[in-house]
């Protein structure tokens, strides 16, 4: 069965729509609330826009074979500066959606608007990655879903794909 939406997912819709609307302390308290409806007693704290930054300035960019929550994102609309507050929680919203929608397959909604990159690893048997196999780029065509084949024998020519 799925769900096509659960309070928790419109509580981080609702605070991503807080963010873009510079209501930071407003979004900021709606993470506060699924993080106290997600995480044991002891991990609880109030989320504030200052604590939400702090935290993302002190994690590293993912890149190719370093795997972190925080990711390069270039969307077609404005996030502000890298480190700042806004693109800070903008990552918290995006990270606590990854969280919220695990083996959901919305992530991808997530991926497309934001423009992450999406970087294939083989990993090795000590748990770390050894080669980096393939990445989906911001404007790579694969993210276009592609046409049905059925489609495509009747004459409409498919998305563009890389070969």
């Amino acid at each position: 069965v799925f769900v096509n939406f659960s309070t928790d997912d419109c509580l981080l819709t609702r605070a991503e729509a807080k963010i873009m609307m510079d209501d930071y302390n407003g979004a900021a308290a709606d993470l506060t609330l699924w993080q106290n409806n997600m995480v044991k007693a002891s991990f609880r704290k109030d989320l504030t826009p200052e604590s939400i930054q702090t935290f993302f300035n002190s994690v590293e960019y993912a890149d190719g074979m370093n795997s972190t929550i925080k990711k390069h994102i270039a969307p077609a609309f404005e996030v502000g500066e890298e480190g700042g507050v806004k693109e800070s929680m903008l990552q918290c919203v995006l990270d606590f959606k990854r969280i919220q929608n695990l083996h959901e397959g919305t992530r991808w909604f997530d991926i497309k608007r934001y423009n992450i990159e999406i970087v294939r690893r083989v990993m090795g048997a000590d748990g770390f990655p050894e080669t980096v196999t393939d990445s989906l780029k911001a404007g790579d065509p694969r993210r276009a879903v592609q046409i049905p084949a059925k489609v495509i024998k009747a004459g409409l020519q498919g998305n563009p794909r890389n070969n």
